[in-house]
């Protein structure tokens, strides 16, 4: 009997056991089967049959500043403490307002 030991392709990410997971269903392999062989829990590969995305990309759709964005804040906080000027939360939270004003997004930005 072939053990739980994810053995068949154990260098894929989560994501992509749940990509596969979905396709071997698809497929006509039962669900009880491919989470048997794979990490992926019963309930959570259903729930990707169903169309489901992601925790983490739903998470990202709603993310308003963008990756690129994010890193321009961060590259000036870092400048700033190289002059030895630490910005204030009020601060970056204002300048943050800014950039997304400039890439013409008008809605308002929480406080976390």
């Amino acid at each position: 009997m072939p053990s739980n030991s994810n053995s068949e392709e154990p260098t894929l990410s989560r994501e992509e056991q749940y990509s596969i997971g979905v396709q071997r269903v698809r497929d006509g392999v039962s669900i009880r089967s491919v989470t048997y062989y794979f990490s992926p829990g019963k309930s959570t590969l259903s729930r990707r049959l169903r169309g489901v995305q992601s925790q983490r990309i739903t998470a990202q759709s709603r993310l308003k500043l963008s990756p690129e964005q994010e890193e321009v804040i961060t590259d000036w906080i870092c400048q700033e403490e190289t002059i030895s000027r630490l910005a204030s939360f009020v601060v970056i939270h204002r300048f943050a307002i800014v950039i997304l004003r400039q890439s013409g997004i008008s809605t308002s930005l929480g406080w976390n």
